[in-house]
Parts: structure tokens; C-alpha cells; sequence
């Protein structure tokens, strides 16, 4: 028994061997077929390269979409282009005007701006009526805007042709300015304020403005003051005050008001007038209503404003 046994093991290990001998063959000759076929990853994008992706296929589409658009937008951009040269110069028409006046302007502006004064204050323009008067009486003048109310009626004074010898008061955004005068202080109640103390440029005065300067409390002569400008430009550069326009004489100082003044020219004017000789000697030989001295006025406000650098008290200016 132990002798047949033995040829079997020897018989099914020789066929185990065959057929791992067959399995190797086989396996080797896999291996040399596999050498011998291309591979297949070279073959995938040759594949990849027939068959195109969709992002391929859209991008491929793009120059087809684009030519219909580029068809659709040709008339508009040639619209456009022919009209550009249209509006533009329909914008230079517009624009013309104004660079034309620029420039024209610009001399101007630059002889302004020489004549403006060295004398580093703004200077104020006004024009002053004379009221219940015909005809009429009237100034423009210009002064610096620092000087007080005081000094303004000085100015005021020489400028109309007053002589300065009776009482003022000034009436300004419903505030009362009087004569620092002892004796009226005293009835015009404490609410008066003193024009000595009050600057111009402290009022809040602007462009249109006006308020009344009463001057003579006896005759009542009121003036009405409209302020012209705020940073005035004077004819003579360098000038801080002057009278540049005005009409007619000032009535003479204590002839009436308003109402003596009408009969007074009444009486002048007429040689048979039995009071005509009585106020020919009044008025010193004679009254000429239409009289009005323009340089005279510049000498005068000058000789006067001359006085506010050196004194500025109100007392000593007047004198």
C-alpha cells in the first residue's frame, strides 16, 4: 500500500508542475503580446481629438454667433460715427458764447482787480436821496467800510453840501443811532447808541440795503441811503473815498425843509415876487438849484477823510 501511494503523490505533483508550467507559459506570452500592442492611453486622445467637447463645439460656434451681431451693430456704430463730428460741433456752438465772454471778460476783471486800493479794507458804495425834494437830489459816493458812523455822516455832510452844523441821527434795521450830544441823549431815551462806536462793516449791511440818515431835527431833512455794493472798485485806484455821480445842489442850511425850499425856489424864480430882493441877500446873490461840482466834491470828501487816519475821535474829526 505504502508503494502505490507514493507514485500518486509523484504522478499529481508532476501534474501540478505542467500545469504551473502552462500557467507561466501562458502569462509570458500575455506579457509579449502586451509589448507588442499599442497602448491604449495613446489611442484615447486620438479618440478625444474626433470627437470635439462641447466647450470645443461652442467655442467652434463663437466666429457664426459673432458675425450676425457684428452685422446687427455695424449701422449703429456707423450712425455713430457720422454724428460725432455733429455734436461736436453743435457743443463748440454752445460752448463758444461762453469762452468768447471769458475771454472778453478777462481784461475786465484783470483792470478790476488793479484798481481795487491798497489800502487792505473793502470799500463801500451808497447812493443818497434826498427826500420830498423836486427835483431831485442825489449822490453816489464810495468810503472805506471801517470807519464809524460818525465819520460816515462827515462824509455824508460834504458830500450832499450840508455845512455840519445841527443835529443827525441815523435809522438802521430799526435801530437808532443819534448825535452823542449831551442835551438830546437825554430825550431820545437810553436805547439811543452812540454812531461814534459803530463801525460800517459791523452793521451787517449788503448789496440793496437802505436805511434813513436824518440830519437838522428842526428842518427834518431826510436822506434815504441804499448801499450799492460791498466791495466797491473805485474809479481812481488807490482812492478810498469819492463822490463818482450826482445831480443838483443841496438845498440851503435853514431855509424851511422840504416845504421852505419849494417857496423858496418859487420866490428866486420869480423877480416880482415881493420877498424876491429878501432872499436874493439871503442866499447870498442868488441860488443856482442845478449846480453840482464834482471835482469840488472829491477835494472836499478827501480833505475830510484825510483827517479819520490821524484822528479818529469824533470831536476832533468834526473841527
Amino acid at each position: 500500500m505504502a508503494i502505490h501511494a507514493r507514485p500518486r503523490a509523484r504522478q499529481n505533483h508532476g501534474v501540478r508542475g505542467r500545469k504551473n508550467e502552462t500557467r507561466g507559459a501562458s502569462h509570458m506570452k500575455k506579457s509579449d503580446q502586451d509589448e507588442k500592442k499599442p497602448a491604449k492611453a495613446v489611442k484615447k486622445p486620438v479618440a478625444a481629438a474626433k470627437k470635439p467637447t462641447p466647450i470645443a463645439k461652442k467655442t467652434a460656434a463663437a466666429p457664426k454667433k459673432a458675425a450676425p451681431a457684428a452685422r446687427k451693430t455695424a449701422p449703429i456704430a456707423k450712425k455713430t460715427a457720422a454724428a460725432a463730428p455733429k455734436k461736436a460741433a453743435a457743443a463748440a456752438r454752445k460752448t463758444a458764447p461762453i469762452a468768447k465772454k471769458t475771454a472778453a471778460a478777462a481784461p475786465k476783471k484783470a483792470a478790476a482787480a488793479a484798481k481795487k486800493p491798497a489800502i487792505g479794507v473793502p470799500l463801500y458804495a451808497f447812493r443818497v436821496e434826498l427826500r420830498d425834494v423836486r427835483p431831485k437830489v442825489w449822490r453816489y459816493f464810495y468810503v472805506p467800510s471801517n470807519i464809524n458812523l460818525a465819520q460816515f455822516h462827515r462824509l455824508v455832510q460834504e458830500v450832499m453840501g450840508w455845512s455840519n452844523c445841527h443835529l443827525y441821527s441815523f435809522t438802521i434795521f430799526g435801530q437808532e443811532f443819534y448825535h452823542p450830544d449831551e442835551d438830546y441823549s437825554d430825550s431820545c431815551g437810553e436805547d439811543c447808541l452812540n454812531p461814534a462806536k459803530t463801525k460800517l462793516n459791523r452793521l451787517g449791511l449788503y448789496k440793496g440795503a437802505r436805511f434813513r440818515y436824518l440830519y437838522d431835527m428842526g428842518d427834518s431833512w431826510e436822506h434815504v441811503i441804499k448801499v450799492l455794493d460791498t466791495d466797491f472798485v473805485p474809479p481812481t485806484p488807490g482812492q478810498a473815498s469819492g463822490c463818482y455821480k450826482g445831480a443838483r445842489a443841496c438845498p440851503p442850511e435853514d431855509c424851511g425843509g422840504s416845504y421852505g425850499y419849494a417857496e423858496l425856489l418859487e420866490v428866486l424864480g420869480n423877480p416880482k415876487h415881493e420877498d424876491h430882493e429878501d432872499m436874493m441877500e439871503w442866499t447870498g446873490g442868488g441860488f443856482d438849484p442845478e449846480e453840482f461840482d464834482l471835482g469840488w466834491k472829491n477835494r472836499a470828501l478827501q480833505r475830510v477823510a484825510s483827517r479819520f487816519r490821524t484822528v479818529p475821535d469824533w470831536r476832533q474829526a468834526d473841527g
